[in-house]
């Protein structure tokens, strides 16, 4: 079992744990280089911003939905289960809409489930000093 060690500003963790949220990246190769991004309906930029080689989409481990959005052309969509650490590459081509084809609407976040009423916890009763 690794063990920390000691030093001059206090204790560290063993090499190669983190703390916080685990996170996973996205690589996307999208033509054109202009298409927006939605993560789970949320504006994330466009593709020419996450296509490089040191450039990544940084996301939280776990389901999304990955959407592509470009005027004229049709909307993308990818259900993805992203790795803690890993990284995912989404290659696309998008594909213009057909003569009369109506065009598509831009991506939204879904609606947030109502938040329970706040509750105020019980007082425990009040006892007499003897």
């Amino acid at each position: 079992m690794a063990q920390g060690v000691w030093g001059p500003y206090g204790w560290y963790p063993p090499f190669g744990y983190a703390y916080g949220r685990p996170y996973s990246s996205l690589r996307l190769q999208i033509s054109p280089r202009d298409t927006e991004v939605f993560i789970d309906g949320y504006y994330a930029g466009i593709v020419d911003d996450f296509d490089g080689v040191m450039q990544r989409l940084h996301v939280e481990a776990g389901e999304h939905t990955i959407q592509l959005f470009l005027a004229g052309h049709r909307t993308a969509e990818q259900k993805v289960y992203l790795q803690p650490g890993g990284t995912f590459r989404i290659r696309h081509t998008m594909e213009p809409l057909a003569a009369g084809e109506a065009p598509p609407t831009r991506p939204t976040p879904a609606p947030r489930p109502a938040a329970a009423p706040a509750t105020v916890p019980a007082q425990p009763p009040a006892t007499e000093a003897p």
